[in-house]
């Protein structure tokens, strides 16, 4: 990887050209509000060197209406989920309550009031929300037209000044196509990961891909840095871990790959080429410019996917807890749950983060599938467990994780910080779907 001196020299080199993926700018839409100030102020020191090939911008113009509208609903959103689940665990009190009326439970009415009580006061707590976000809450939800447009300020100028790649002839379209398909074949990159998706849209990678090649081409230029975030082994190289069994996915970054550093070489022998990850680029460049945050810096190497793989078993467990204690609500009365087995995680729902006084709290929607082997209640009376069954199911869990705001310096003495946390509070189900029972 290259190393910061280096970074400086080709940042003051006006032949350097600055690269961008389409996930590095629709990102800008993703991160928090800080965290995407911030990368665009370092975009606008070196503006004069940012290039996006005619690939990144089509993929952009396809998928920015849908990741914008997910911005200015950000917030609202999240607390309209947490209210939709308070209001399905209060049905199901009550369903409970109103089956002990009829009994005539003593004292259910009191009870029954101070619950519902506690509804009530757990809803006042969600709508203190945007309280705890501040400025952010209120940027977003109402005036997230000005962000959308900052980031379209941002790709637009690029245009004005002849940053942006040329449309690429139906001819050669066709020929890379072809070449695509025998690079797939064998497994060669980049975009073979991309083989499942469908039509003309696998080759996205290896259009983009091209478009590098040629930019020496028109362009006169010393070394190219290619930004992305997309961290699949068909662009990277990576340091796999003899004691990692999923080292070829989580392994740490080192540089392209080396059959692109030769393919790149042969054809543009004089240029030299990097890659780098947002966070890698905005870590040297932040120093370059001096833009340092220790918010920002949290925000782009908490690796939300690495903690959600330590946390997993974990939370396996208080899936097994949660419906151990309300299985009633999810299964109906008399089923008692006996163990999770098989629990297998799907992907994320939905990340959110936001900055708060002590640091940075994220909440994860993931999903997971699972066989929960239970039995009924009847059987607690008898010494075996004639009747099991077992369900196939899907859920969707609610986690938040905190990350103490600590000072930038103290983080980087502590790298370990964010790559070893296995805590997080506030675990819920928020969805629970029955495939199939035997």
């Amino acid at each position: 990887m290259m190393e910061y001196s280096e970074f400086k020299k080709k940042l003051k080199d006006k032949k350097t050209i600055i690269v961008l993926d389409t996930n590095v700018i629709l990102d800008l839409a993703r991160y928090s509000l800080y965290t995407s100030k911030n990368i665009m102020m370092i975009f606008d020191k070196c503006s004069d060197l940012i290039w996006i090939p005619n690939q990144v911008i089509n993929e952009y113009n396809k998928n920015k209406y849908v990741v914008f509208g997910d911005l200015k609903k950000r917030y609202s959103n999240f607390e309209n989920r947490l209210k939709i689940i308070i209001d399905k665990s209060e049905n199901s009190v009550k369903k409970e309550l109103k089956t002990s009326e009829r009994y005539n439970y003593p004292f259910i009415k009191e009870y029954f009031d101070k619950i519902l009580k506690k509804f009530k006061e757990v809803r006042e707590e969600i709508e203190t929300y945007k309280d705890i976000v501040g400025e952010e809450y209120k940027v977003i939800s109402l005036r997230s037209n000005e962000l959308e447009h900052d980031i379209e300020k941002f790709v637009s100028n690029l245009g004005d000044k002849n940053q942006i790649g040329c449309k690429i002839g139906f001819k050669e379209e066709l020929e890379i196509i072809r070449e695509g398909e025998l690079r797939y074949k064998y497994e060669l990159p980049p975009g073979f990961k991309d083989n499942g998706k469908e039509g003309i849209e696998k080759f996205g990678d290896l259009f983009l891909w091209k478009e590098i090649l040629k930019l020496p081409s028109i362009k006169e230029v010393n070394s190219i840095i290619f930004i992305t975030n997309d961290e699949k082994d068909d662009w990277w190289e990576k340091e796999k871990s003899k004691k990692n069994k999923e080292a070829e996915e989580t392994g740490i970054l080192i540089n392209l790959r080396s059959e692109l550093q030769e393919e790149f070489s042969e054809i543009n022998p004089r240029v030299s080429i990097d890659f780098m990850t947002i966070t890698m680029f905005q870590g040297y460049a932040s120093k370059l410019y001096n833009l340092l945050e220790s918010q920002v810096y949290i925000d782009l190497n908490r690796d939300d996917d690495a903690f959600i793989k330590r946390v997993n078993k974990k939370i396996e467990e208080d899936i097994q807890n949660f419906l151990c204690l309300n299985s009633e609500c999810y299964l109906g009365f008399g089923i008692v749950v006996d163990c999770v087995q098989d629990c297998e995680f799907i992907g994320k729902k939905n990340v959110n983060s936001y900055v708060s006084n002590g640091g940075i709290f994220i909440n994860y929607e993931l999903e997971y599938q699972l066989e929960l082997y239970c039995y009924t209640d009847d059987d607690l009376d008898e010494d075996s467990y004639d009747d099991v069954y077992v369900y196939f199911v899907t859920v969707v869990i609610s986690i938040d994780r905190f990350i103490e705001n600590l000072d930038l310096e103290n983080l980087k003495k502590n790298p370990k910080y964010l790559r070893e946390d296995e805590e997080y509070v506030d675990f819920d189900i928020i969805d629970f779907k029955i495939s199939d029972v035997i």
